[in-house]
């Protein structure tokens, strides 16, 4: 289970999850969170690097940043409800986008969705059968 949430204005850092977003959001901002259960997660690290060769020949490589990349697939069970097909439009489309994998102990993750169409695929043509696959970076630091 996972949640994924949005807001106009960015919460503060590290806001740990709490299952009533309006205690968290305050009345100064506006947003929503949903939960889902995904069908896939993945969490894996991406860097960027700088590579090249000294005058003398040396190769070197400088990382300049190491990110995490979800990769979420909520599945068209999941989707059937036009709540959550609304939630996921307002999702992709909101200023700040949050993502919650522990629903314990853990944080509102800040993510980015690198924008352009919601990737949704149609399960053999079927406009009712949407299957959603987001990658979603966080940026460590």
């Amino acid at each position: 289970m996972i949640v994924l949430a949005y807001t106009d204005n960015p919460l503060a850092a590290n806001t740990g999850y709490n299952a009533d977003f309006e205690v968290i959001l305050g009345l100064e901002n506006e947003g929503a969170q949903q939960s889902f259960k995904e069908l896939k997660l993945y969490e894996l690290p991406t860097t960027g690097v700088v590579t090249g060769k000294t005058l003398r020949g040396k190769s070197f490589e400088h990382i300049t940043f190491v990110d995490t990349e979800y990769t979420v697939t909520i599945s068209a069970d999941e989707l059937l409800s036009s709540t959550k097909r609304a939630f996921l439009k307002a999702f992709w489309g909101a200023t700040h986008k949050y993502l919650v994998t522990d629903l314990t102990t853990g944080d509102y993750i800040p993510v980015v969705s690198g924008g352009g169409l919601l990737p949704v695929e149609f399960i053999n043509e079927n406009k009712y059968l949407q299957e959603v696959t987001l990658k979603l970076v966080a940026n460590n630091g």
